[in-house]
């Protein structure tokens, strides 16, 4: 090999093995670009668009901005213009996100009692912050105990018809939970049983993305006992939410 082809080879492999890293630089920043903030914000709906997932809104400061509803909402359910909302916000440069959508006035804020022990002079800016925080939570874990009724009715179908075996929930929390925690037995060698199991987790799984959400935000404010204490108002007291979901079983 002439000494000239040999120091073309060794330029293009050093070449290479700088432009490596720096590759895997731009991908490492490209992948961690879409995350964002999540905030709370109460706003008045001033427009649906159902086709294109977005959302024209009022926000809290009277200024109004288009949003778009984030991929784990499957809808707008009912809601419409007119509509005062809180909304959860998935924020970056130039754009918002909706996480999740409740409206505001459906729903009375949770009685949570204050405690002294977390009182002090001059701490009532924070005290507002977490009064709002809690009744934000409260709406939207009630909005999700509303979906989690309808998982209620298939569970107690399953339940029945395919000889499931489990205890009875604590207090606070659904008995179908335990689908996820890996401790049921059922018979499920018919067809619609394991229908019923499917559909199961099908319908559980938006509320465990919800309560994930919704409980991420709420801990920036929020003491672990308050928390609680609104899952425990609306039996959504369980600490399996961002548990992977069981695998779908073939009908």
């Amino acid at each position: 090999m002439s000494s000239v082809r040999r120091l073309v080879l060794v330029s293009a492999v050093v070449l290479c093995a700088t432009a490596l890293p720096a590759a895997e630089g731009a991908t490492i920043l490209k992948g961690s670009s879409d995350d964002g903030p999540s905030t709370y914000t109460n706003a008045e709906v001033v427009a649906v668009d159902v086709i294109g997932r977005t959302l024209v809104i009022r926000n809290a400061r009277g200024v109004e901005e288009k949003v778009q509803l984030d991929d784990n909402l499957a809808g707008f359910a009912d809601i419409k213009a007119g509509d005062r909302v809180v909304l959860t916000l998935r924020t970056g440069p130039g754009w918002a996100r909706v996480s999740s959508i409740v409206k505001s006035r459906a729903v009375a804020p949770p009685k949570v009692a204050a405690s002294p022990s977390r009182s002090a002079p001059g701490a009532s800016a924070d005290n507002s912050q977490a009064l709002a925080s809690r009744e934000a939570f409260g709406a939207q874990v009630a909005s999700l105990a509303a979906q989690a009724d309808r998982v209620d009715r298939i569970w107690n179908e399953f339940r029945s018809a395919c000889d499931v075996k489990a205890g009875n929930p604590r207090e606070g929390a659904r008995g179908w939970f335990v689908a996820w925690e890996g401790s049921i037995g059922a018979d499920l060698s018919g067809g619609t049983c394991r229908d019923l199991f499917n559909q199961l987790i099908d319908l559980g799984e938006p509320i465990k993305a919800g309560m994930t959400a919704a409980e991420d935000v709420a801990r920036r404010t929020l003491l672990p006992g308050d928390i609680r204490e609104i899952r425990r108002q609306y039996g959504m007291d369980w600490d399996g939410w961002a548990l992977t979901p069981p695998q779908q079983l073939e009908r």
